[in-house]
């Protein structure tokens, strides 16, 4: 065949002539020798003709594992078996290890004559591919026997070394790695124990045996179990140490968690099991610790605990300590795991501290399993140790609050555990604040002794009710609700009264020195409240009534003197600019106009009208204005304004400088220092009118402007101060960007309005008796005189007739299309739409500061009182502590005409109280509703039955009778109701009249 192939290849007579002459020369050659010759140089792979040049061979190249003559040979037997090494995808390799690429293409037969035709090079058999396998190796890698049995047979060393940078395993443990069950049972045959040991025992370059390697084994699970199971029947050691780690086989199936290949060792080698459980790798691990605490993260959490099952039923003691210093116990706890727990505790566990000092029982702290918890507790009740703490000072507290086990919380609050501090000066408040952690938060406050969790300093937050009001409000609306008492007396109802107790706004501060001072500010609490925007605390019937008392107590005089402060100054003002006008200024300006006259047209003085300006200017008769006392008190009141807006911006911080309305006490007391000091030069004989009453004008409208804001305390009038504000400031915003419209429509008329013109009309000039110059004037000569026009236009001053229409139809206008056309675009956009639009917003600001009167005017009121108790003395301050830490309301206690007028200012009415949270508003009639019992008749038929619920509740008797008479109302209560919705339900059916 070879013979013909080439002949077929060369095409050429000569040649086959020339073969014939040789044949029975080569018939005396071996085989090798024989085919080699048979193929000629020009022949490529694929057996067909090759180009000569530089084209010929290209699609075999020299290996470095095959010379020239080798390729040829292999060449040829793949060709003689049915192979075209240029088709095969990995020709390559193919060529560089044929051996290898046989055995793992299941090519017996090629095999075979691979082994035969090369019989004398031997190095194929012991041949190593770019892994460094041999082809023993990947015979036994894919179970194939019979190409195992074949290179065995040619030589190959079934214990030959894989020369590659791994454990350098022999074909047994590829075999095992891969659980090749045929290799494996050729090598290790099932009848002929003491064979075994030379393969069981087998250990590659790492010291691992073939059952390391099968532990190692990525199969499938039940091929694993019977490759281990078939290895441990037939002489496999399982406490055998390989030489890299230390790891026993066991600690591999450990690390792993494969729970059945540990089953299967514990039951077929019990002995070396329990010695195998006891030995330590490199590390110092056993496999106990390996299984409990290394693989986490890599199994289910309900397969390692059935590993940790099967140990302990395998014999393990349960108290051992891991070299980490963790234990079962302490693994056990972790996971929740209370049935293993149990056991552990029953078996003798005991409690071993790990690395970080964390134990079985902080474990299950943190995993908020109170079962388990409870068991540790009642194993080591009078030995365990609640407020023990870890290598960084935390306790078992700051391990549930961390992880907000609120449960844990109180079951440790329940056992006297107590609140400590870490390392780093935190409690387990500051943890659950810092983490967010609301029920664990919640828990401390459900606690008995809840006001010394809450009231604890805090090095972060100062206080933990500071910390708490920023972040966790819902836990201090729980606080709030615990410092509010209801008693109700039916018998008398004017005995029936509520207790407060704010203690808890009175808590030490936190210091570094661990002298911790009373806090003396219980407003610094509400203050907080008012800046982070918590609302809904602050609409708290505590807080509020703490505002109320404090209202009563010194803010009412307080707001009053400050109040009259500014109206002082306000009147001292007023009056002395009135009268310096009256005195000095109208005079000063009227021989300021006789001068001007005479100097520029002289011959006007001889006129009635002149000689009168000179006598009111000159002979006016009205004394000059000399009040020092005036001038003084004035001085006086603007310091204590100043002294007030100081007491401001000391209490309120940065936040002062936030809201603009502030700026105007600062602009009032500029402009009133102006004022006095240029009015005090003056007297003296200086004239610095210019500056005087410049200064003076501007005074004595901010004065009267910062009234407005003085009035914001005032809940009566003080919502109308809070709505202009509001609404002054939501026209500022708007008029920002109105001004790019309002800058634009003054350049253009700027243009087309620059001046009239008279018409070049017969009629016109016919019917004008005398042309005025002033007339063609239009206000808009100049772009800055044009924007003030337009802002005039704008709020609707238009002039409609004589500004525009008039010298529109007279032809007074140079541009009279386009400036029609603007002018109606102006109407439209600025009269129409930028009004509309202030309205709209104007009213959408008072509806929201209507919803907000109540808040806006109780955080008004906390910062009044904030910056008031800042400028008291400790004794005078200590002395409305006492005053407000504890009190009682009556309900129907008879208020004073003071208490009723201070309750008047503070909320516009001496009846009204927000402590309910709701507002009093007015029954309204349902307009569409067709029915003859309108909403209003039917509540009025359920009003009616009060006066029964309030005789009921004063006759109160036995618990029994009054539960009788109760279910009797409630009965006739539903009969009532029946009818009513039977009459409605009649009236419906009825056809309409």
């Amino acid at each position: 065949m070879l013979r013909r192939l080439w002949r077929r290849a060369r095409g050429n007579n000569a040649a086959s002539e020339r073969e014939d002459r040789d044949r029975d020369e080569e018939s005396a050659l071996p085989l090798t020798e024989q085919v080699v010759r048979a193929i000629p140089e020009e022949i490529s792979v694929d057996g067909s003709s090759a180009q000569t040049g530089p084209h010929k061979r290209q699609a075999v190249r020299k290996s470095k594992s095959l010379d020239s003559f080798s390729v040829k040979a292999v060449t040829a037997i793949f060709l003689e078996c049915g192979i075209v090494v240029n088709d095969l995808p990995d020709r390559q390799i193919a060529l560089t290890h044929p051996l290898h690429w046989a055995v793992r293409k299941w090519k017996n037969p090629l095999l075979q004559s691979l082994l035969e035709c090369l019989g004398q090079w031997r190095g194929n058999v012991e041949s190593v591919d770019e892994k460094g396998m041999r082809p023993l190796h990947a015979a036994a890698e894919i179970n194939n026997l019979d190409a195992f049995k074949v290179l065995q047979t040619h030589g190959a060393d079934v214990h030959a070394f894989r020369s590659d940078r791994n454990a350098g395993d022999q074909p047994v443990h590829s075999a095992a790695f891969e659980c090749s069950m045929a290799v494996l049972k050729y090598l290790i045959p099932e009848s002929n124990i003491s064979e075994d040991q030379e393969f069981v025992a087998a250990r590659n370059l790492q010291g691992e045996t073939p059952l390391h390697c099968a532990a190692y084994s990525k199969k499938k699970p039940t091929l694993q179990i019977t490759c281990v199971q078939y290895l441990l029947e037939h002489g496999a050691m399982v406490n055998t140490k390989d030489k890299s780690k230390g790891d026993t086989p066991l600690h591999i199936a450990c690390r792993k968690n494969l729970i059945d290949l540990v089953k299967v060792m514990a039951d077929i080698r019990p002995e070396e099991f329990c010695q195998a459980m006891q030995m330590t790798n490199t590390y110092g691990k056993t496999p106990r610790d390996l299984a409990w605490k290394g693989t986490i993260s890599m199994v289910t959490l309900e397969d390692q605990q059935k590993l940790m099952q099967l140990l302990l039923d395998r014999g393990l003691p349960c108290d051992i300590e891991g070299a980490d210093g963790g234990s079962a116990l302490r693994l056990a706890a972790e996971n929740g795991d209370e049935e293993l727990v149990e056991r552990l505790l029953a078996g003798g566990a005991l409690i071993y501290p790990d690395e970080v000092g964390c134990t079985a029982f902080l474990n299950a702290t943190a995993g908020n399993y109170v079962s388990i918890m409870r068991s540790i507790y009642g194993k080591f009740g009078r030995t365990l140790t609640m407020d023990a703490k870890d290598k960084v000072g935390n306790t078992a507290l700051h391990y549930a609050a961390a992880n907000d086990a609120a449960e844990a919380i109180a079951f440790l609050l329940s056992l006297g555990a107590k609140v400590l501090e870490d390392s780093s000066g935190r409690t387990p408040m500051d943890l659950a604040i810092f983490h967010r952690s609301q029920r664990s938060a919640q828990a401390f406050v459900d606690d008995s002794e809840w006001r010394k969790h809450v009231m604890r300093p805090s090095r972060d937050y100062d206080s933990i009710l500071l910390g708490l009001i920023q972040f966790l409000p819902d836990v201090v609306s729980s606080c709030l609700d615990k410092c509010m008492n209801v008693e109700k007396n039916l018998e008398t109802p004017d005995k029936s009264y509520t207790e407060y107790d704010l203690t808890i706004f009175y808590p030490p501060e936190y210091s570094d020195t661990k002298q911790a001072a009373v806090y003396m500010a219980p407003m610094r609490a509400l203050e907080i409240m008012a800046s982070c925007g918590q609302d809904k605390l602050l609409a708290h019937p505590v807080c509020i009534s703490l505002l109320e008392r404090k209202w009563l107590r010194y803010g009412f005089f307080c707001s009053v003197v400050i109040m009259a402060a500014n109206l002082a100054v306000v009147g001292l003002l007023t009056y002395i600019l009135m009268s310096s006008v009256e005195t000095d200024l109208r005079p000063y300006l009227l021989q300021k106009s006789h001068k001007n006259i005479a100097t520029h047209n002289p011959s006007a003085l001889n006129n009635t009208p002149i000689e009168e300006l000179y006598r009111r200017g000159h002979n006016h008769g009205v004394a000059g204005f000399d009040d020092d006392i005036s001038v003084l008190f004035l001085a006086l009141s603007l310091v204590l304004i100043l002294f007030m807006e100081g007491t401001n911006l000391f209490s309120k911080g940065l936040r002062y400088f936030k809201d603009w309305i502030n700026y105007v006490g600062f602009l009032l007391f500029i402009s009133c220092a102006g004022f006095l000091i240029s009015f005090q030069l003056q007297g003296q004989g200086r004239d610095d009118r210019a500056w005087t009453y410049q200064f003076g004008a501007v005074a004595v409208f901010l004065a009267w402007f910062n009234l407005m804001r003085c009035c914001r305390p005032f809940g009566t009038f003080g919502i109308y101060s809070i709505m202009f504000f509001r609404i002054m400031k939501t026209l500022m915003e708007v008029l920002l960007f109105f001004a790019l419209l309002i800058v634009a429509f003054a350049a253009a008329f700027c243009v087309l309005f620059q001046s009239q013109i008279f018409p070049d009309r017969y009629e016109f000039h016919q019917y004008q008796s005398s042309l005025e110059p002033n007339t063609l004037r239009t206000g808009h000569d100049t772009l800055f005189f044009s924007g003030f026009r337009i802002g005039a236009m704008t709020t609707g001053e238009l002039d409609f007739l004589s500004t525009f229409l008039y010298p529109l139809m007279d032809g007074m206008l140079e541009y009279p299309t386009l400036a029609a056309i603007f002018y109606a675009i102006f109407l439209m956009l600025m009269p129409i739409l930028l009004n509309n639009l202030l309205i709209g917003l104007a009213v959408g600001d008072m509806d929201a500061i209507r919803n907000n009167a109540a808040a806006l005017r109780r955080e008004i009121q906390v910062y009044l009182h904030y910056a008031l108790e800042r400028l008291f003395p400790a004794k005078l301050l200590k002395r409305f502590q006492d005053e407000t830490i504890s009190y009682r309301e009556y309900a129907e206690e008879e208020k004073s005409l003071l208490h009723r007028i201070a309750t008047w200012l503070q909320s516009g009415s001496p009846k009204q109280s927000d402590k309910a949270g709701t507002t009093n508003t007015t029954d309204e009639v349902d307009a569409e509703e067709p029915i003859i019992i309108s909403k209003r008749n039917r509540q009025m038929r359920l009003k009616s039955l009060e006066p029964s619920l309030t005789k009921l509740e004063r006759e109160l008797e036995p618990d029994e009778l009054v539960y009788h008479k109760l279910q009797q109302l409630d009965n006739a209560v539903q009969e009532q109701a029946k009818l009513l919705t039977q009459i409605l339900d009649e009236l419906k059916r009825r056809p309409p009249a």
